[in-house]
């Protein structure tokens, strides 16, 4: 009978360990228990559990496939009633709720490090790179929305000379402009604004002096008021939660859909408010870090 019991005992561990993650706590604002045990910012939960809420607590779960589920009530909770996950996530945030969800499992792995990997392309004209394999650029800049004012661009190329090309259209047609860049001194985006003042379309590229098959880049310049429309549109899809995450969240979203500039002011809040954390640190130096 003993022996019964122990076996019994050991499989209902091993059950409970095998339970799959299906959320990852994202935010707790007050007092939310699963029995016990208090829950905090990544503790993980099965579709099997149960939370309780104190009165004017809140829990936002991240789900397995990307989703957020919202519970703002006071009250017990059967997660498999109330906390149901869309099949799949198509919306704006979805690649920043995969990125935390991978940050969240590996505690001090690869996400933080290489945040622009969860980055979907969206609107982009190109991230082809030029006929040197070798040209490296810190951000992704095949498609920069701006509304004026400057932005360093830091960058590397293998060759000893590199020329700054500046374009009207996506194809053909003589340059614009044409300089040679100092080696290793950043671009900076008011030299492409000077290139061609009256129009708010450039097509760019730093390559060989006569480009090559060199994919160009694309600087749409806006007028401010539009611009400003167009940031606050898109940051209606953030979730508000600590002032640090919403910061970083604004920040990914504004640099995905190619806000540079806007971008990196989020980062810098972000950083200013929690300069030790790893999230926050690399938001600022991929800036200005080349990759490898």
């Amino acid at each position: 009978m003993k022996k019964l019991l122990l076996s019994l005992l050991l499989l209902l561990s091993l059950a409970a360990f095998a339970a799959p993650t299906d959320y990852k706590v994202y935010y707790v604002r007050g007092v939310v228990k699963k029995g016990v045990q208090v829950l905090r910012r990544g503790d993980s939960l099965s579709v099997q559990d149960a939370v309780q809420l104190s009165a004017g607590a809140e829990l936002y779960l991240l789900c397995r496939d990307y989703n957020l589920v919202q519970l703002k009530k006071a009250g017990a909770y059967k997660l498999r009633d109330v906390a149901t996950c869309p099949a799949k996530n198509t919306s704006l945030t979805a690649s920043y709720f995969r990125y935390v969800w991978d940050e969240l499992r590996s505690h001090h792995g690869d996400p933080e490090k290489n945040p622009r990997h969860y980055m979907r392309n969206k609107g982009a004209v190109t991230r082809a790179g030029c006929n040197d394999p070798k040209f490296r650029s810190a951000l992704f800049v095949d498609t920069i929305i701006s509304s004026g004012g400057n932005l360093p661009l830091y960058w590397k190329a293998a060759a000893d000379t590199s020329w700054l090309t500046v374009y009207a259209a996506p194809n053909g047609g003589a340059p614009l402009h044409t300089t040679v860049l100092p080696k290793g001194a950043p671009l900076g985006l008011i030299d492409l604004q000077v290139a061609a003042p009256e129009s708010n379309e450039l097509y760019w590229f730093v390559g060989s002096a006569d480009g090559g098959d060199c994919a160009r880049k694309y600087l749409l310049l806006l007028p401010a008021p539009e611009y400003q429309l167009r940031v606050q549109d898109l940051l209606q899809q953030v979730v508000p939660t600590t002032p640090f995450e919403t910061a970083l969240m604004k920040g990914f979203l504004l640099e995905e859909a190619h806000y540079l500039q806007e971008a990196l002011l989020y980062y810098a809040e972000a950083f200013r408010l929690q300069p030790n954390n790893p999230r926050a640190k690399t938001a600022l130096m991929h800036y200005y870090e080349l990759p490898e």
